[in-house]
């Protein structure tokens, strides 16, 4: 049977919620796949690269890149530096100092998520890069996996899923940063994301999400 490898980050990147998703197949021999994730409400930016795709010298990779956008890219792999920047500016220096980040090795054939987002105290000040390898891995007959990222100006979290109503807790007090795989029956499910401790009657935000037989969501 073919094997489709679709990858997918539900990235809580506002306090009311968004949802975002990135999807792509297996990259080809020799590279990785590169997903960037804007999630920094208000402002526009460049991102720069350094690295094997580039010769080593920076180069502007996203022009004029806003909240919500994902950028993807299949890149040789190896080791990068990369840097959120204002529009137009320079590559070498990133726009706040947690926008920066060196030495993130691209792993050949391996799928990586890079979100740039708030933290929990939603201080702009304190924006960070919040890197994580997508598992790829079959997740099972008739399975499909979910992979979470709190990338929210919120505090910790748990997130609920359900067929028909969203009940069953998956998450428990997701912290902002953390992230966290979980495997389901394939179909469609009702996701909501919760202040750590809340009853499922009371979501942030509820999200119907299509999670395919033999995939990463």
């Amino acid at each position: 049977m073919k094997r489709y490898l679709i990858v997918a980050v539900l990235a809580v990147v506002a306090a009311a919620g968004l949802s975002t998703a990135v999807s792509n197949t297996a990259s080809a021999s020799g590279t990785g796949t590169l997903n960037v994730v804007h999630g920094i409400p208000g402002a526009v930016v460049d991102v720069c690269a350094s690295g094997p795709a580039t010769g080593g010298a920076w180069a502007r990779i996203i022009e004029d890149f806003t909240f919500g956008d994902i950028k993807t890219f299949d890149l040789p792999a190896g080791p990068y530096d990369a840097n959120v920047v204002g529009q137009d500016a320079a590559c070498e220096t990133p726009l706040l100092p947690g926008l920066g980040a060196s030495g993130v090795v691209l792993p050949e054939g391996a799928n990586v998520s890079v979100i740039a987002h708030l933290p929990a105290s939603g201080a702009l000040a304190d924006a960070k890069l919040t890197v994580g390898v997508n598992d790829l891995s079959a997740p099972g007959r008739h399975k499909s996996r979910l992979t979470v990222y709190h990338t929210a100006a919120a505090p910790a979290v748990d997130i609920r899923a359900g067929r028909w109503l969203p009940i069953k807790k998956v998450f428990s007090n997701v912290s902002n940063m953390q992230s966290g795989d979980v495997e389901v029956q394939a179909g469609s499910y009702r996701v909501s994301v919760l202040a750590a401790g809340s009853r499922w009657w009371s979501p942030v935000t509820t999200e119907k999400v299509d999670l395919a037989a033999d995939t990463n969501t």
